[in-house]
């Protein structure tokens, strides 16, 4: 493994873990197959992680990530025009995903609750608090959403969960804190 400064370090197990949770949420709620996964990212989300990199630096971050990675995830292929970048994720990463999060129950009963036509937002606030009694649910005006939903303590989970309750039901959109400040 080559050595990476420690900054370095810290963005990439930032992005892995990403990528991870992003993987595993979409297995959660599409169901597993032994198949490759590839996770976008639009280049101010991925600039979040990395920082604002001219050309080559970023050429030289992404094959360092790819590096830092490969022993969990495989050989990630990363593609991109500068604006938009593409992590290809091979079949053995994304079963790394699927393990890593192996007794993990938080995200697969939230994605059952809200499949429930009767679903609530108590019942999902009740899903929350099984993880943690340490979340904030704010009622959002004029938008999108109608909810967001996270965790006041980032360790336990650091997403924003933003959800719309319809006449067929409630869905929702997980963002890093990043993305959720760009969106709302």
């Amino acid at each position: 493994m080559q050595d990476f400064a420690q900054e370095w370090i810290e963005q990439f197990e930032c992005l892995e873990q990403n990528i991870v949770q992003t993987i595993y949420e979409w297995q959660v709620k599409i169901g597993y197959a032994k198949e490759s996964m590839k996770v976008y990212f639009m280049r101010d989300s991925l600039c979040y992680y990395c920082g604002n990199l001219e050309k080559d630096e970023m050429k030289a971050w992404l094959a360092g990530f790819k590096m830092f990675v490969k022993e969990r995830l495989g050989e990630v292929r990363v593609s991109g025009d500068g604006k938009r970048f593409c992590f290809s994720v091979p079949e053995a990463g994304t079963e790394y995903c699927k393990d890593f999060f192996k007794g993990n129950s938080f995200l697969p009963k939230l994605v059952e609750e809200i499949k429930r036509p009767e679903c609530t937002m108590e019942d999902v606030k009740r899903i929350f608090a099984m993880q943690s009694d340490q979340f904030v649910c704010e009622k959002m005006e004029g938008g999108e959403f109608d909810y967001v939903i996270y965790y006041s303590n980032p360790e336990i989970d650091s997403y924003r969960y933003c959800f719309t309750v319809h006449s067929h039901g409630i869905y929702y959109h997980r963002f890093t804190p990043f993305d959720y400040m760009s969106v709302i």
